[in-house]
């Protein structure tokens, strides 16, 4: 492990930190 979680919680937090990355990144950070 490289000791970085990529992913947790429950869908509504995973859409929510999504949606987080996608504001920090813009749109070259997307999720299909």
């Amino acid at each position: 492990s490289n000791g970085k979680i990529i992913a947790q919680g429950t869908p509504t937090q995973l859409m929510n930190n999504i949606s987080a990355r996608t504001h920090y990144f813009g749109d070259s950070f997307k999720f299909n």
